[in-house]
């Protein structure tokens, strides 16, 4: 499809841009990656206490404050509540995850051009020299079909990390010029 623009004040003839070259599919690997932690409330399926995480508040004058359960029951302190998650969701958002994209982006670009021994893919990890946990290949989720490869991170077994390579197809846009012709001054292509 061409895109006719307005000619510029004084000139004679149109402007027109056309896409040269044809649309091109790739396919982009992504290092994709979970951290799986502790429910926070309700009950365990195994039995065990559940972990129970401090909730805080914030007031109008900005002075926080933390609760050991939500309170329910105080209308402004709920506010606060919400006005601190808010807080921390703007902060993480556009503050320090700006910030931690642009290392872990360096980090996925480092892994998929020197991690590897000998060729790309799953269960070639160059490991160093120290002792460290295997990688457990084929692990699924409850109720899920994705495979990842899962890394127990603590002796709590429900902490641990999930990664997996996902390839992503992407379709390239063709190059634009810019072509000035006589025929394009005349027609709207």
């Amino acid at each position: 499809m061409n895109v006719r623009l307005p000619a510029p004040e004084g000139a004679e003839e149109a402007v027109v841009s056309e896409r040269v070259g044809p649309r091109e599919r790739l396919v982009v690997p992504n290092l994709e990656a979970k951290l799986i932690l502790p429910r926070s409330k309700g009950p365990e399926p195994r039995g065990r206490y559940p972990i129970r995480y401090p909730v805080y508040s914030v007031d109008e004058e900005g002075n926080a404050r933390r609760y050991d359960e939500l309170p329910t029951s105080d209308y402004k302190a709920m506010q606060g509540v919400l006005r601190y998650a808010i807080r921390q969701n703007d902060d993480l958002t556009y503050s320090t995850g700006a910030s931690v994209r642009a290392v872990v982006r360096a980090v996925e670009l480092a892994y998929f051009m020197h991690g590897f021994e000998g060729g790309k893919g799953a269960g070639r990890e160059i490991t160093p020299p120290w002792e460290i946990p295997q990688w457990i290949r084929g692990y699924k989720e409850p109720r899920s079909r994705i495979e990842w490869d899962s890394l127990q991170l603590t002796e709590d077994p429900d902490v641990f990390l999930l990664n997996r390579i996902r390839e992503t197809p992407l379709r390239v846009r063709p190059q634009e010029r810019i072509v000035r012709t006589e025929e394009s001054r005349m027609t709207l292509v």
